[in-house]
This record gives structure tokens, sequence and C-alpha cells, in this order.
């Protein structure tokens, strides 16, 4: 896969993209295969070369403001590449 497509409610989010063959319990080990901070509702991740794996990790480490505090949710996610 090449890159990953995106749709948040809320803005801004930050994200950071993780592939893995194995099934994640931790992010400890795992490395970035691409991040960006999502400014309206839709993205895309590019990542810096193709990776391979079953399991895809979709992190957010920024979060919106809503009142009372923060909140961030992912709307819809497409994996795309070879």
């Amino acid at each position: 896969m090449s890159e990953v497509d995106l749709t948040t409610i809320g803005s801004p989010t930050g994200v950071s993209i993780y592939v893995t063959p194995t099934d994640p319990q931790t992010l400890q080990g795992l490395q970035v295969a691409g991040s960006t901070d999502i400014s309206g509702t839709k993205a895309t991740v590019s990542f810096d070369k193709p990776a391979t794996g079953r399991y895809v990790v979709v992190w957010l480490t920024e979060l919106p403001a809503v009142p009372g505090g923060f909140r961030g949710e992912v709307a819809g996610v497409v994996v795309k590449g070879d």
C-alpha cells in the first residue's frame, strides 16, 4: 500500500498511520508509515515508501476542540496501493 484516504469529523485532526503484519497490541516497535494534519475533514496520507502488512492503525495525534474538551472521530478509511 502507498497511501490512505481519511475522512474525519472535526478539525484540525492530526494522524499517524502504522502498517504491521501482526495484530498490534501497542505502538511500541512500530514505524510510522505516514502522517499528516487534516485541516478540513478529508485528507490523503501518502507513504514515503510502500508498506506491506495486514493491519493498518490510524492513530490520532491531535484532536479537535469540542465543548468540554477534545474529541476525534474517523468516519472513513480507504487503503490504496498495490
